[in-house]
């Protein structure tokens, strides 16, 4: 049905040529050196894939879960849709590092495509249709989580392919699309932990908003086909498995012991945040993983087409064009994408938890640069000089977001992705018979999982071999991993009892904060303990990531 829909729309011939060249650069930039920008691979990437690599053989998750409605990940039981999502990938290319961040670069490059139609459909102009699949190409918000291996990247895929697939319905009145639009927005809440929130209250706009053009009949089966989604998801989550809920609990401003005015106070600080110019365009979230240093979600001179088209709405006619007659849906989908993560108290703002912002900013930049070009026409010696400058400033923008992300973004962010890990578990590999155990130090970074990968250790032996810290667990509700085989996992080297025969590995850095932060346990063990030091892995930086020790006799 969808691809029938896809190849029977009408473009001209430089319309098509124009869409083509964008999903072309939506492609180049989400695959081109994908194993190597950013630097490592991150544990929660290598959990995703090993997950759908453990669905593959077993049928079940990495703990023995047959097919779980939810994953127990490391104790967060994050929704269990992206994992398997997967699968196929795991199927095609097995577990290797380019199946990793693939599936997520797919979804990147097809959301480029479904903005077009999306955009289309909601204004009626192909140039603004262009322009926004253009802009969501060369996002700086979208490429990040297109380049990674986090769920989060599906949910504006599958809120982009649920729009198109309403507003195509209710401009064609065709009614089975409508239906499928609300399965698909429905099911985006179990990808993503804070879609949860943001569904309900997006569907609620919906049918508000839209409630007068539509069938009464459609709304009730509509309603239906969302309570059928999302009811098994509400009613295992809060009253069959309340566990599923640990992760928001332990992030939630409910879990402040705090009075209802501090805690209101905190939300609303929380949620300027995430529409301040300085999350947006200028600073954007602090997480190296999430975003580089110094770049806003948005390219920066999207600042003043935003501004521009704040400007020009102020004046009502606007409302009264057809083609723009969505804008209020629009407005009020903006009001809501910060709501989720202003209920947490981490990390605030969070880049991760408003990808939910995705398209729709970039509908307002091309929006806002329709605008201004079409009121720039008139001025026949204006208007060409006018978009020089724009094409010009564009460039440059997209050209510093280049060389900063490709260039020296590997470098600054490689300790926040785990930077070493895969050296440690070469040089294991190389030396594997000269030793009958292995001693991993930063349990907290959930380290088995880069010998579970590379290893690519089958997820039954893993099951029948490994052992959990019971006690953390039960503590702090974090799945901590002890050994498996003869590797073994500890939070620091200090308590160890060395021994021939063994290898340690020492991690130097935390993953955060490296400059602040360097851990000098090595000097102290060559010191008191008779250990020679067999190789040191540098960040690329130059900063040591590891040290392999062995005990001397």
């Amino acid at each position: 049905m969808f691809l029938e829909m896809i190849f029977s729309m009408k473009l001209n011939e430089i319309e098509k040529i124009i869409l083509i060249l964008i999903i072309i650069l939506a492609g180049f930039l989400r695959l081109v050196s994908l194993t190597k920008v950013p630097s490592s691979f991150h544990h929660d990437e290598l959990l995703s894939i090993y997950e759908a690599y453990s669905i593959f053989k077993t049928g079940s998750d990495q703990w023995g879960n047959f097919l779980p409605l939810r994953f127990k990940a490391f104790g967060d039981w994050p929704p269990p849709l992206y994992f398997y999502f997967n699968v196929p990938f795991v199927l095609i290319f097995g577990l290797e590092e380019i199946t990793v961040r693939l599936p997520s670069a797919f979804l990147g490059i097809l959301t480029v495509f479904l903005t077009y139609l999306l955009a289309k459909e909601i204004f009626k102009n192909k140039t603004i249709a262009i322009l926004a699949s253009f802009f969501l190409s060369i996002s700086p918000w979208h490429l990040q989580y297109s380049r990674l291996a986090w769920p989060a990247i599906m949910v504006p895929f599958l809120i982009s392919l649920g729009l198109w697939l309403f507003f195509s319905g209710l401009n064609n009145q065709k009614n089975s699309r409508i239906y499928f639009a609300i399965f698909f927005i429905s099911l985006s809440a179990w990808v993503y932990t804070p879609a949860q929130v943001f569904v309900p209250l997006f569907l609620f706009g919906l049918f508000i908003f839209y409630h007068k053009k539509v069938e009464k009949k459609v709304i009730f089966y509509s309603f239906i086909i969302s309570l059928i989604v999302l009811f098994p998801l509400y009613f295992l989550s809060l009253i069959i498995h309340p566990e599923w809920q640990t992760r928001y609990n332990q992030i939630s401003i409910f879990s402040l012991n705090q009075t209802g005015s501090v805690k209101l106070a905190l939300f609303l600080y929380n949620y300027l945040s995430h529409i301040s110019p300085y999350f947006l365009f200028i600073y954007g979230d602090s997480n190296l993983r999430h975003n580089p240093l110094g770049i806003g979600q948005l390219h920066f001179f999207e600042m003043f087409l935003l501004f521009f088209l704040i400007i020009y709405i102020i004046t009502p006619q606007i409302f009264r064009k057809q083609k723009f007659s969505h804008l209020p849906f629009l407005f009020y989908w903006f009001f809501i994408f910060p709501l989720p993560s202003s209920l947490t108290i981490e990390n605030i703002p969070h880049a991760t938890r408003t990808i939910v912002a995705l398209p729709l900013v970039h509908l307002f930049s091309s929006l806002g640069l329709y605008l201004i070009v079409s009121n720039l026409k008139n001025f026949k010696f204006l208007y060409p000089f006018t978009l020089m400058i724009i094409v010009i400033i564009i460039g440059l923008s997209f050209s510093l977001y280049l060389l900063n992300y490709y260039k020296f973004y590997p470098i600054y962010s490689a300790s926040w992705f785990g930077y070493g890990n895969k050296e440690v578990v070469e040089y294991i590999k190389e030396n594997l018979n000269n030793y009958e155990r292995f001693v991993f130090s930063g349990t907290r970074y959930h380290p088995y999982l880069y010998f579970v990968f590379y290893f690519k250790i089958d997820p039954k032996v893993f099951q029948k071999t490994v052992k959990t810290d019971k006690d953390f667990e039960e503590k702090y509700k974090v799945v901590i991993v002890k050994s498996f085989n003869n590797f073994e996992f500890k939070e620091s080297l200090k308590e160890e009892k060395f021994l021939p025969k063994t290898l340690y590995i020492e991690k130097r850095y935390l993953e955060t904060e490296i400059e602040t932060e360097k851990q000098n346990l090595g000097e102290t063990l060559l010191e008191e303990i008779p250990l020679e030091i067999k190789r040191i892995i540098y960040l690329p930086n130059g900063l040591e990531a590891y040290r392999i020790y062995e005990f001397k006799k």
